[in-house]
Order: C-alpha cells, then sequence, then structure tokens
C-alpha cells in the first residue's frame, strides 16, 4: 500500500509538471497557464477575467523544486504569513490553492474556514469564493451576526466545505451546536491585523483551541508588523513570512491631495469637492469619524441635490447590504461611511475617496486610500486637515517615507502633483457657507444634529490615540504657517487670483496686532519708546519674518528625513550651543557611529497592532519576570498602563472603578469552556435544541474518524442485498448504540444461529425491523409531545386553544352549574333528616 501511495503521488506531481509544460507552449510566460493549475480552477479563473497573476500571487503559488517534485509554497503545508498593499488580489492568493487542496467535495464536515473582522468583507468573500470556484465541487456557507441562526444550523447540516465567518457569530453557532471542528484543515484569517485586536481575543482564543493542531493557518493583510510574536496567539508553526511592497505602500496610480482647513470649513470644502473639483460622473466615498457625522451630512447632501447612501454600525444587516448593492449598481454617486467599510471592501470602478475627519493611524489611512486605485485603475485620495489634525499627517509622511511639500502656485493650466499640502480659497467659502447655514436653518432635524455631532467629536476625541511626541512637535511649528499655505492646485485658478487679495488684506490685520508694552500703551503715553519700536520694526521685520521661514522649512526637511532614514546628526546640538554658527558640520562617523534606533521604526510602529502609545509599557512587560500568583484573584489583566487597567470616574458610585465596571461588564455572567476560557453565558441557550424540535433533523455526526475504525467497517455496497430489508447500516459488536427492540432482536437471534453463520465475520446489522414498518420520525415526535402534555398538570378551568364560548355555550353551562348546586342542596339535606330519625 506505502509504494502505491508513493506512486499516486509521483503521478500527481508529474502530470502537473507536464500540465505546466504543455501549457506554456505557444503562450507567452508569467500566466495562470504555466502554473499547472486544475481544469475547474483555471477554467474559474479565466471566467473571472484573470490573465496573468499579480506579485502576491505568484509569490504564494510560485513553484518551487524540492526533492524532485514541484510543490508550491501553501500546497507544501507550510503557515504563511503575507503582506501586500490592498488591491494586489490577496483574495485569489488564498482561495486558488483551497480550491487544488480539496478537488472533491467530502460529506465528513468542513475543512477550510476564512474568517473577516466584518459583515462586509465576509459577503464579498463568499461572492468571490463562488466566482471563483463556479466549476468546482466544493461547497461554501457564510455565518455572519445578525443573520437567522436557523439557517445557519441548516447550513452548516448539509456539510459544507467551506466555512466563512466573522468571530462573534461564528463561536456563538459552535457554543449552541457544541460542533467539532478536527476536520479543519485550512484556516485564513483575512486582515490579520484586525482580528487579533482587543476586540475579537475572547472569541478568537476559544475558536483556536477547539482547531486542530495540525491545521495550516495563513494571515493575509495590508498591514503586518515584522515581529511575528504579536501573531503567536494564531499557533503558527515555522511559518513563512511574505512582504511585498514594503516599500511601495500604495498603488501608482492613486494620487494624495492634502487640503489644510480649519474644522468648521470642512462642510464647505466637501460640498464644493463633490459639485465642482470631482467629475458628475465619478462615484466618491467620504470617510467620517462617527455615525452621527454620517447620518447628519446624508441629510445635507440630499438637501443640496446629491444622490448619496450610507453604511455605518448602528444600521441593520440587511440595510448596509442594500446601501452597497445601491452604490455598486451606481444608483447613488456619493457613499458615506465609517471605518467598518474601510476593510478589504472591494467597490469596483470608484474613483474617489474623501478623509473628512484624517484617520488616527498610519495604517488605517492605507486601508482607506486602498479603496481606489485597484487593479489597474486610476484613483484620487482627498484629504481634510485641520491644525489639531497635523500632527497625524505627519506621521502618515514618516510612515511612508516621504517628505513634506507645499503646493506651487502657478497660473499655468498643469496636472497637480501628488502628495503636496496646499490649502483651500477662502472665496468659495463665503458663498458655499451662505447656502449651507441656510438649508440647515429650515432643517430642523439639521440644527438637532448639529448638537449631537458636537457631543460625538469630543467623545472620539477623548478616545482617539496621540500621535507621535515627533510630530506633534513639529505640528507646533507648522501651525503658524497654516494661513499662508499657497492654495491646493486642484482648485481653480480664478480662486487662486481672487485669493491673493484676500491675503493682502489679512496680511495688513495681523500687522495691527501690538505684541509689546511699549505699543499696548500708545504713542500718547510714551511716545519715545512707541517711536522707537516702529523704526525698529520697519528696519527688521523683513529680515526676521525670512530667517523664520527658513528654518521652518529646514527643520521639517530636516527632521523628515533622519526620521525615515534615521541617520542621526549633532548639528542640532550644535546649533544650540553656537547660535551664531549657521553652518555647523556633521560629526557624525558613518564608520563607527551607532543609532539609537532600527532604520525602519517608523514604518514597524505604523504597521504594529499595539500602537506605540505603550510601546515602552510592553517592552518593559517583555523583560520582567512574572512570578506565579497564589490566587487567582491576584491576577489582573493587561499591562501596567495598558487600556484594561485605567481607572474611570463612575458617577453612580462617586468613585474611580475599573473599566469593565464603568461599562457594565464586570457583572456580566461568564461561563467556562472546555479549554477553560471564560466566554459570555449569552453565548450558550437552547436555540439549537429548539431548532432540532422544529426541524425534525439529527444531530451532526463526527466528522473525523479513526484508520481503524474505517478499516474494520465492512463495505456497506456489497452488503446490501443480503441485508435490504434490514438497512444498510453496519457496526461492529462492541457498540453500546444498539437499543430497545433492536437488541431484543439481537438477543432472539443468537440461538438460532446456525454453523455457517457463526463462522462469518463478526458484524451486527443495526435494525430489527423492516423499512415498511418502521414508525416515522414525526410519529415518533408525535407521541413524545403526547406525553409530555399528559405530565402537564393543567390548573382548574383552564382551556387547551384558549377559544372564546359562544352566549349559548355559556348559558347551558350556568344551567348546569345550578343543577348540581340544587342536586348537592338535596343530597345535603336528605342526610341531615336521616341522621335526625336515627336519634
Amino acid at each position: 500500500m506505502e509504494y502505491d501511495n508513493v506512486d499516486d503521488d509521483f503521478d500527481i506531481s508529474e502530470a502537473r509538471q507536464l500540465v505546466k509544460t504543455m501549457n506554456r507552449k505557444n503562450r507567452k510566460a508569467g500566466g495562470f497557464q504555466s502554473m499547472g493549475l486544475s481544469v475547474a480552477t483555471f477554467n474559474g479563473i479565466i471566467k473571472k477575467g484573470y490573465k496573468i497573476p499579480t506579485p502576491i500571487q505568484r509569490k504564494v503559488l510560485h513553484l518551487r523544486i524540492i526533492s524532485l517534485q514541484a510543490i508550491p509554497i501553501i500546497l507544501s503545508g507550510r503557515d504563511v504569513v503575507s503582506m501586500a498593499r490592498t488591491g494586489s488580489g490577496k483574495t485569489a492568493a488564498f482561495l486558488i490553492p483551497l480550491f487544488e487542496k480539496f478537488p472533491c467535495h467530502s460529506p465528513a464536515g468542513p475543512r477550510a474556514l476564512i474568517m473577516s473582522p466584518t459583515r462586509e468583507l465576509a459577503i464579498q468573500t463568499l461572492n468571490f469564493t463562488k466566482e471563483l470556484g463556479k466549476f468546482t465541487p466544493l461547497k461554501a456557507t457564510i455565518i455572519l451576526g445578525g443573520d437567522k441562526m436557523e439557517e445557519q444550523f441548516a447550513a452548516l447540516h448539509k456539510s459544507p466545505d467551506i466555512i466563512i465567518a466573522t468571530p462573534g457569530r461564528f463561536l456563538h453557532v459552535l457554543m449552541e451546536m457544541n460542533l467539532s471542528l478536527k476536520s479543519i484543515e485550512y484556516v485564513v484569517f483575512d486582515e490579520g491585523d484586525r482580528l487579533f485586536e482587543l476586540g475579537f481575543a475572547e472569541q478568537l482564543s476559544e475558536t483556536l483551541k477547539r482547531l486542530p493542531r495540525s491545521r495550516q493557518t495563513l494571515i493575509f493583510s495590508a498591514t503586518l508588523p515584522k515581529n511575528l510574536v504579536e501573531f503567536a496567539r494564531a499557533g503558527l508553526v515555522d511559518p513563512i513570512l511574505l512582504r511585498l511592497d514594503l516599500h511601495s505602500k500604495l498603488s501608482q496610480d492613486l494620487k494624495l491631495a492634502h487640503i489644510t482647513c480649519l474644522p468648521e470649513e470642512k462642510n464647505v470644502i466637501l460640498v464644493h469637492l463633490l459639485g465642482k473639483v470631482i467629475h458628475k460622473d465619478e462615484q466618491a466615498v467620504v470617510f467620517f469619524a462617527t455615525k452621527h457625522h454620517v447620518e447628519s451630512f446624508q441629510m445635507l447632501l440630499t438637501d443640496l441635490g446629491f444622490g448619496c447612501t450610507c453604511i455605518h454600525s448602528g444600521l441593520d444587516p440587511s440595510a448596509r447590504n442594500l446601501a452597497l448593492k445601491k452604490f455598486r449598481s451606481r444608483t447613488a454617486r456619493v457613499l458615506l461611511v465609517t471605518d467598518v467599510a474601510a476593510r478589504g471592501v472591494d467597490i469596483p470602478h470608484l474613483d474617489n475617496v474623501i478623509n473628512f475627519h484624517f484617520p488616527a493611524q498610519p495604517k488605517l489611512f492605507l486601508h482607506r486610500v486602498g479603496r481606489v486605485a485597484r487593479a489597474g485603475r486610476r484613483g484620487v485620495a482627498y484629504s481634510l486637515v485641520d491644525p489639531e489634525e497635523l500632527p497625524y499627517l505627519l506621521d502618515v509622511f514618516m510612515f511612508l517615507g516621504k517628505e513634506w511639500k507645499v503646493c506651487q502656485s502657478s497660473n499655468k493650466q498643469v496636472e497637480w502633483e501628488s502628495d503636496c499640502v496646499g490649502r483651500a480659497p477662502r472665496s468659495i467659502m463665503s458663498s458655499l457657507a451662505a447656502r449651507i447655514e441656510s438649508i440647515s436653518s429650515e432643517n430642523s432635524s439639521l440644527e438637532s444634529m448639529k448638537k449631537v455631532c458636537v457631543n460625538a467629536m469630543k467623545r472620539y476625541l477623548q478616545t482617539r490615540p496621540n500621535a507621535s511626541w515627533e510630530s506633534i512637535r513639529r505640528a507646533k511649528d507648522l501651525r503658524d504657517a497654516h494661513f499662508s499655505l499657497p492654495v491646493h492646485q486642484i482648485f481653480d485658478n480664478s480662486a487662486e487670483k481672487e485669493d491673493v487679495t484676500n491675503n493682502e488684506i489679512l496680511g495688513v490685520i495681523r500687522q495691527l496686532k501690538l505684541p509689546t508694552i511699549f505699543e499696548a500703551l500708545g504713542k500718547h503715553v510714551n511716545p519715545e519708546a512707541f517711536a522707537t519700536m516702529t523704526k525698529k520694526r520697519k528696519l527688521h521685520d523683513h529680515i526676521i519674518a525670512r530667517r523664520a521661514a527658513q528654518r521652518a522649512v529646514g527643520q521639517t526637511n530636516n527632521v523628515l528625513k533622519n526620521l525615515v532614514e534615521r541617520k542621526v546628526s549633532l548639528t542640532d546640538q550644535l546649533g544650540a550651543c553656537n547660535a551664531n554658527d549657521e553652518m555647523s558640520d556633521n560629526l557624525e562617523n558613518i564608520d563607527f557611529f551607532v543609532p539609537y534606533s532600527r532604520g525602519d521604526e517608523a514604518t514597524e510602529n505604523g504597521l504594529s497592532i499595539t500602537g506605540t502609545k505603550s510601546q515602552f509599557c510592553l517592552d518593559a512587560a517583555a523583560a520582567s519576570l512574572d512570578l506565579p500568583n497564589d490566587e487567582s484573584q491576584q491576577v489582573h489583566g493587561g499591562v501596567a498602563g495598558s487600556h484594561s487597567r485605567k481607572l474611570v470616574w463612575d458617577r453612580k458610585r462617586k468613585r474611580f472603578t475599573g473599566m469593565d465596571a464603568a461599562h457594565g461588564k464586570a457583572n456580566m455572567k461568564r461561563i467556562k469552556t472546555e479549554s477553560g476560557v471564560w466566554i459570555p453565558a449569552s453565548y450558550k441557550t437552547d436555540k439549537y435544541k429548539l431548532w432540532l424540535k422544529k426541524s425534525k433533523s439529527d444531530i451532526i455526526q463526527e466528522t473525523s474518524k479513526s484508520a481503524e475504525e474505517s478499516s474494520s467497517v465492512i463495505d456497506a455496497s456489497n452488503m446490501h442485498k443480503k441485508f435490504a430489508n434490514y438497512g444498510d447500516v453496519i457496526e461492529l459488536p462492541d457498540t453500546n448504540e444498539v437499543t430497545g427492540k433492536q437488541n431484543h432482536f439481537l438477543k432472539s437471534s443468537i440461538g438460532k444461529k446456525s454453523k455457517k453463520q457463526q463462522l462469518t465475520p463478526k458484524f451486527a446489522v443495526i435494525g430489527s425491523q423492516k423499512w415498511q414498518d418502521r414508525a416515522n420520525s414525526r410519529q415518533k415526535e408525535r407521541l413524545q409531545n403526547a406525553e409530555e402534555r399528559k405530565k402537564i398538570r393543567k390548573p382548574k378551568g383552564s382551556r387547551t386553544f384558549g377559544q372564546l364560548r359562544l352566549p349559548e355555550q355559556i348559558l347551558k353551562q350556568r344551567k348546569l352549574r345550578e343543577k348540581q348546586k340544587q342536586r348537592a342542596w338535596k343530597n345535603k339535606n336528605n342526610n341531615q333528616s336521616h341522621k335526625k330519625r336515627k336519634h
């Protein structure tokens, strides 16, 4: 048998190599034809319209020669951690090996599990799986929160091959059904960095412990940290790390425009971008920080005549799906979303993305702007940056390895440059602001939503993570030059010309400010001091302004270059010691200087799932020695200084409490699973048992069987003719599942065996009655329900169905009661008279 298996494996590998070589004849190299894929998988790829694999697909499906056999990386069974930019085809990179690894449908149970962080991404993965695997016999199902659990129970009873789920609902279904995952061989974590954040820790820890150790784990995302210790919870065994497009994190076809403005000017600029800058035939996605802003701007844009729809966490799942379908069908031009839609959602033919609120993390910026410029298309990402969001913009520049560039004002109609910072012209503010103010005053709901948005923004600013200290320091210097920035090139030249005169007027107004005490008192109090300060300003103002501008530009470029390249220089220290020395030499010795941090620290901090806020606390915790506690009550989760150990003021208790107690999670009922993980008690209810009674279906049998049991079972097809009257189910006599009439039949048949029957192999036939004499499962259920009804004690005068009685029935019942009372009274009188006669 061993030699036959070796020959079969060799034949399969040899056939793949032969198909690969035959497909490469008369075709260009580098296509899917040269990968030796199966016919069903290759037809699905061609049907989808793919011709050339993307870099991540080529890297994952790359064929390597190991022991004279061509084995792809994923098909070899190794764990893979893959990173590539958005729109690079990561979904197909893990679906194609899945179709190759499981060519046939298996009724034993699910063999592949794909975990997605959001509903939209899971639905998109299911649709893509059906399209790409159209010619394969594999079955796929989806398990999402918000859908009916009864339908999900029924889908799992049909033994699908692929399960696509979100962590919370999948764990709920696992606990309800007590489902075994022993048959899972292929596990994919799509958007792995988002899945392993704190919000999914409980769900993932329990799910991972139920999966078999021999599984193959794949992690795909657009952002991944280099250090795989953060992903140790996934149980990776000897993984392969694939990091593509690390230095070019964004597509080359994507253009970025950063527009600085005040917070109250953002709504005017957004309306101007949608109405004048973006073409009417192009669609746009606008990202907001809270769902209240989404609802407010949906009403405002609808009143202004823009066809828009929205997606946020407060919507019903069906409403979110309907809004996404409406936008994909181009019924709506603008889609207003929160960060729910920033992860993995593929919107075809999308042209523009607008960041109304700038993201607080660089990797979130990647996911937002990654919705455009996908699969070779061009796209533009506009970002509205207020002075408080300027540090986060500098963090993005450091993360992407780019320098601070200011737009160059020019009267020529040329194509605007990407990655430039500019401001919006003030001429468009006055006209649009008056129109928006009139519309909001007429709509009472918009007026009420203003206060709600203000309160929501305050809450968002309290929970928003801080930017890096270097970016905060640089933003203070750049904040003064906010109003002096030139107009961005995306706006018209006419608006720029009108804005020049306004800048001159504002410059004169700024010069009217009197910063010194000599000028503040006026020329009548101290005319000599006032005249001296006036002369000094005339002589030195232009020199001070020019020097300040040169210093600001030089410091910005030096800081950004040093943070990106991490080449430490001592010029700043020399400048602090000797202020008169303008051109100080760089004393850094390339041969002997040891930098205080690694070269890609800014990039790694941006990709890390832990962030930079508690980096010192995490490093200190990693270096410390934690001794085991004596009691379980002394165990406190989380690192010192982390979010879970912060104290919050409780208004009701009038004291500081933990985060869990403040949010009402401290008294939450929890249950302990078989793996020792504590989860909320709401995950375990009786919904599955009630569904079984309603659907009249059997419990799912165990999917995995050992090799000994499979070898000892006799082929049922050969015994079908002999035991046609009793069914085809054959088991060994060691089983204890035979009960009732079947056990009676087996006992009665032992003494009647002949010598020939005693010499036959020892097996038992299950089902002593013929198929036509067996009771139906529905009849058994009815009998059981009838017995349960008899046990229930009914109260006096109760009605089974609670139907209303007619007036005739009520009168008849009253007459019967009166007759019964009269008979009882007569019997009582007769008994008393009989006793008196005896006495």
